[in-house]
């Protein structure tokens, strides 16, 4: 199953996103990360996130092929 991790910060949009991805597609397993702490948790299975992604996280996302990051233009 493809692991896709939602950075944080949520907001009820993105938490809204989440959701109707998970909806969508059964066969993604769509992790939330409230903390910084969850995302470290998870980032080594995520083989796409959206949001932030700090060098620390990037070092540990061993399967990680696909970024998307909302403030790039």
């Amino acid at each position: 199953m493809t692991t896709f991790l939602m950075l944080p910060p949520q907001t009820p949009t993105t938490r809204g996103w989440a959701s109707r991805l998970a909806s969508a597609l059964p066969r993604l397993s769509v992790v939330v990360a409230e903390t910084e702490a969850e995302a470290a948790r998870a980032v080594g299975d995520a083989e796409a996130a959206f949001g932030t992604m700090p060098d620390a996280l990037i070092r540990d996302a061993r399967r990680l092929r696909w970024l998307q990051a909302p403030q790039a233009a």
